[in-house]
């Protein structure tokens, strides 16, 4: 199941979204500030972020062009208010990936929570660097100082969700899960096999890839 983080201060409605959320077996986190929201983000990987446009502290709209602007691509649906279409078309253009007006119905949300979450994670933006590392995502290809690192496909599908959550741990079962289509999962010690491969062909930069003992694996930021 997934990690979803909700910004909502409407305590109400933010109580139903959670228990809902939870009965189907995500693990949920709420905050009813802009600006810790931004700080939570930061500092946690989550696989879906709800945004609610009217908060203290930043709003909604402010808190996903900033999360945009900083390259993180972590899905979002926004709240927007009911008739407010130039809302809804600003969210869309700031970087929001689907949005639910209030007031709404419970199975509307979940199922665009569902809908957001079954989407590829490879998203529409064309490239990622970190440090001397870059990543075409359209060519699917990646380059350190302009040199072509030769990868597999699957190589560079693990690489780039590894760098979507830099600096965060993720199991080899969120690998698993994001890269793989569930017909043709491996088992999770498959895994180490395909970061083995990357570090060698990463060369230096393959360092940035720590193995966390019994729980996965974590790209940093920092280049050594």
């Amino acid at each position: 199941m997934a990690k979803i983080f909700l910004a909502e201060d409407n305590i109400d409605l933010a109580t139903q979204v959670t228990k809902k959320l939870e009965s189907l077996g995500h693990e949920t986190k709420t905050l009813a500030n802009g600006l810790e929201s931004r700080r939570e983000l930061a500092k946690n990987a989550y696989d879906l972020a709800i945004l609610d446009i009217i908060m203290p502290g930043m709003n909604g709209m402010e808190l996903c062009k900033l999360l945009r602007r900083e390259e993180n691509q972590i899905p979002i649906i926004m709240f927007t208010t009911l008739g407010k279409t130039e809302q809804i078309i600003h969210a869309l253009e700031l970087g929001a990936d689907d949005y639910v007006t209030k007031p709404f119905e419970m199975d509307e949300l979940i199922a665009r929570v569902h809908s957001v979450l079954k989407r590829p994670f490879l998203l529409t933006q064309k490239e990622m660097k970190v440090g001397d590392l870059v990543l075409d995502l359209n060519r699917m290809t990646a380059n350190i100082r302009k040199r072509v690192v030769p990868l597999t496909k699957k190589e560079f599908h693990i690489l780039h969700y590894l760098v979507l959550n830099k600096n965060h741990i993720v199991s080899r079962d969120k690998i698993l899960d994001n890269v793989w289509e569930s017909a043709d999962t491996p088992y999770a010690s498959t895994i180490d096999v395909y970061i083995a491969s990357l570090r060698k062909k990463l060369g230096k930069l393959g360092k940035n890839i720590s193995t966390q003992h019994g729980i996965g694996y974590k790209f940093s930021e920092k280049i050594t």
